[in-house]
């Protein structure tokens, strides 16, 4: 982030956008951890993972992955739908590279 801008970044953009990787990152890492189980539990390196002891359920890796995961897409269309409404500088469609890959039109939009 630091380095495709000219000015520093707004604290609350870096904030927020940790967030959503970690949210991310959870709700992924623990999909994996579902999908790997089995092999998990042969191999030296990833052997002592939660899923692969049963330290932690199948079910409650699902569960996880689907909590973060659902909070990190709200959070997402939150900041995408009605955050230009607060004003700042980051909250701009423009500036905010969410859903990047859907029209312009996906989502309605307010002007300021």
């Amino acid at each position: 982030m630091f380095l495709a801008t000219d000015s520093f970044v707004a604290f609350d953009l870096l904030l927020f956008t940790n967030l959503d990787v970690a949210l991310v990152a959870g709700s992924a890492a623990s999909v994996i951890n579902i999908i790997d189980a089995q092999i998990d539990i042969n191999m030296a390196r990833t052997s002592r993972r939660p899923i692969a002891q049963g330290r932690a359920s199948v079910k409650s890796g699902i569960l996880f992955s689907a909590v973060t995961g659902i909070a990190c897409t709200r959070f997402r269309v939150y900041c995408l739908v009605n955050a230009p409404s607060s004003g700042t500088r980051w909250s701009r469609h423009e500036d905010v590279q969410v859903f990047k890959f859907l029209p312009d039109d996906a989502f309605y939009l307010p002007s300021h």
